[in-house]
C-alpha cells in the first residue's frame, strides 16, 4: 500500500454539508513517491482535497479546487 501525506490547510467558509453543525477542515492528501513507486507505472501523483468535519467525521471531496483562478 502506498504511503500518503496529509496536510491540514485550514477551515472552510461554510458549515458541514452532512451535519450542518461545524465548519469542516480542508485537508490536502498526496501519495509519497518511494523507490518502488518510481518503478511502477500505476503511481498516482494527483493531489486530493477533502473537507473533514470534526463533529460527524464526514469527508467530502472538493472538486475543481483552484481551477477558476487558473482559467482567467
Amino acid at each position: 500500500m502506498t504511503q500518503r501525506v496529509r496536510l491540514v490547510l485550514g477551515v472552510a467558509d461554510h458549515p458541514c454539508s452532512l451535519c450542518g453543525k461545524d465548519v469542516p477542515q480542508l485537508v490536502e492528501s498526496r501519495n509519497v513517491r518511494r523507490l518502488r513507486d518510481r518503478l511502477s507505472l500505476h503511481w498516482d501523483p494527483h493531489v486530493r482535497l477533502t473537507e473533514v468535519c470534526r463533529v460527524c467525521g464526514g469527508r467530502t471531496r472538493v472538486e475543481h479546487a483552484g481551477r477558476s483562478a487558473s482559467s482567467r
